[in-house]
């Protein structure tokens, strides 16, 4: 008999799953609790997607301060009231160079007419800059170089 710390239930030993490393040779959670457990991972399939979407997100913001430190890309006044303190809105997050310079009150503005445009969004954004053609087909900034060595 074991005691499960999960459920707080004592069990027979054939109800926890071996695990070799444990000095009694069963895992410490019964095989229910952690075949629960198991299921509610999975349900996160969705965290881990907006943690992909937000990577990609990070990446060209780190990129596009790269470019600006470099002076690869001059800071511009906010497009809309000519404010010197403009932030970058990256129109598509493919493009380092495709960007909106933006004051802090017009910048919140955008995102919230964005995220209410997008509920009835359904084409993709790569699509959809391909055919406008604000960048190459072939174009892909994730591309790692490769060094010559």
């Amino acid at each position: 008999m074991k005691k499960c710390p999960k459920c707080k239930q004592k069990k027979d030993l054939s109800l926890f799953h071996i695990a070799r490393d444990r000095s009694d040779g069963r895992s410490g959670w019964c095989a229910e609790c952690k075949n629960e457990k198991m299921r509610n991972s999975r349900t996160r399939e969705s965290e881990r997607e907006s943690y992909r979407r937000d990577r990609k997100k990070k990446i060209m913001r780190s990129m596009t301060g790269r470019l600006i430190r470099a002076g690869k890309i001059k800071k511009k006044p906010c497009s809309v009231c000519s404010n010197e303190n403009a932030e970058s809105h990256h129109i598509s997050y493919l493009n380092p160079y495709d960007i909106d310079w933006l004051c802090s009150v017009h910048h919140a503005e955008k995102h919230t007419d964005d995220k209410s445009r997008m509920s009835g969004c359904s084409t993709s954004n790569m699509q959809k800059n391909r055919e406008t053609g604000r960048y190459p087909s072939g174009y892909n900034v994730y591309k790692k170089k490769r060094r010559l060595s």
